[in-house]
């Protein structure tokens, strides 16, 4: 997963994003590439997705952070439904 504090004058936003490449979560860009093409020729697949959480700071940018991570975790259980396996 991978982390970006956005800002425009003083409002702050924590990110979090991945990518879905054939059926697992990857962080970086050039590895769920690197799985889609393998699944291309192997598998004649070229799915995949992006995903990415955010919100405004509250408090701190570490408790925003954790609550997103939280999120996350129980966004997990369901997000498998909706993504290419």
């Amino acid at each position: 997963m991978n982390k970006f504090i956005v800002q425009n004058g003083r409002d702050q936003q924590v990110v979090l994003y991945w990518y879905w490449a054939q059926g697992r979560a990857v962080a970086g860009e050039m590895e769920a590439r690197t799985a889609m093409i393998r699944s291309a020729i192997l598998r004649n697949r070229t799915d995949g997705a992006i995903i990415r959480v955010s919100s405004p700071v509250y408090r701190t940018v570490a408790e925003t952070t954790d609550w997103l991570v939280q999120y996350v975790q129980q966004l997990d259980a369901v997000l498998g439904d909706f993504l290419p396996a």
